[in-house]
Formats: C-alpha cells, structure tokens, sequence
C-alpha cells in the first residue's frame, strides 16, 4: 500500500529507518512510501487519513504515517 500523488522528495535507502529519519528532519513530510523491490524512499506532505482516495494498493511499497502525527 502507497499513498500515490503527494510525494515531494524521492532519496535511495538500504533500509526503511532512513526514511524515518529523513521525514523528521524535513518540516513538510508528513508520511513516506518504502519501495521494497528498488529501495528508495518517497516523502510525502500528505497522510492516508488526509487523502483516503489517493491510499492505493502497490505491493512493492508499504507506507508509513510521520511518527510525531504531523
């Protein structure tokens, strides 16, 4: 599962932690997809909850809400 349409950073990481880490530091990222298959990240300014329409199935990706609930 992937929130598609809202993503405004795209960065190749190992692991999905540096996503995490990533998305702290950036004051607009409220969520991120991990691409499993290619490993990168997709920040995202938006959430699942925000945009439900845009929450799309994608086996290569799992998505991940900002843990500070921004």
């Amino acid at each position: 599962m992937a929130l598609k349409g809202f993503v405004f950073k795209t960065f190749p990481a190992t692991a999905p932690y540096k996503c995490d880490v990533r998305c702290e530091r950036e004051i607009t990222c409220q969520s991120y997809n991990y691409n499993t298959e290619e490993k990168y990240c997709e920040l995202n300014n938006r959430t699942k909850e925000a945009r439900p329409e845009n929450f799309r199935s994608d086996p290569a990706r799992f998505y991940i809400r900002r843990l500070n609930g921004r």
